[in-house]
C-alpha cells in the first residue's frame, strides 16, 4: 500500500520572520508606554519649597520625570510611571512639612495614544535593535521574491 503524503500548513520563511517582527514591535509598544499621573494635593499648611516632595517622588521605583507647581492652595505633582504599574504614590505628607487637616488629594491617570506611544518606543529603541530586526525580515523578502522566480 503505497504511503499518502502528509497534508500540514506550509509556512514560509518570510511569514514566520513576519510574525516574529510583528510580535517584537507589539511587545515593544506595550513594554514602553507610560502612565501620566497627576496629583493634586491640598492642605492647610504648605512648606516655603515643594523640593522634598519632588525628591520623594523621585526615590520612588519606576517613577520618573517629576514635576511639582503650586496652583493656588494646592500642590500638583505630575510624574510618569511605566505602563503596567498601576499603584498610586502616596507621600509621607507630615514628614515633608505639609501640615493641618489634609483637604485631599486627587489623582487623574493618563495613557499615551498608540502613535504616543510608537513613538516614545521608537525613539528609545537603540539603531543595532532595528538593524536586528531589519535584517532577518530583509532576508525572507529576498528569500520569498527569489523563490517566486523560480520556475
Amino acid at each position: 500500500m503505497p504511503s499518502q503524503p502528509m497534508n500540514r500548513p506550509q509556512f514560509s520563511l518570510a511569514a514566520l520572520l513576519g510574525a516574529l517582527a510583528l510580535c517584537a514591535v507589539a511587545f515593544g509598544l506595550v513594554a514602553n508606554m507610560e502612565t501620566t499621573y497627576r496629583l493634586a494635593i491640598r492642605c492647610q499648611t504648605l512648606p516655603e519649597s515643594d523640593e522634598e516632595l519632588a525628591k520623594w517622588f523621585r526615590r520612588q521605583g519606576g517613577v520618573k520625570d517629576v514635576v511639582t507647581v503650586r496652583e493656588g492652595g494646592a500642590v500638583i505633582v505630575t510624574y510618569k510611571k511605566r505602563f503596567g504599574s498601576f499603584e498610586l504614590v502616596t507621600p509621607p505628607l507630615a514628614e515633608l512639612g505639609y501640615g493641618g487637616p489634609s483637604w485631599g488629594m486627587n489623582s487623574t491617570a493618563s495613557l499615551p495614544s498608540i502613535f504616543g506611544a510608537a513613538l516614545i518606543w521608537i525613539r528609545k529603541v537603540p539603531p543595532w535593535l532595528w538593524l536586528a530586526i531589519a535584517a532577518p525580515c530583509a532576508a525572507g523578502l529576498v528569500a520569498l521574491v527569489l523563490r517566486a522566480r523560480r520556475p
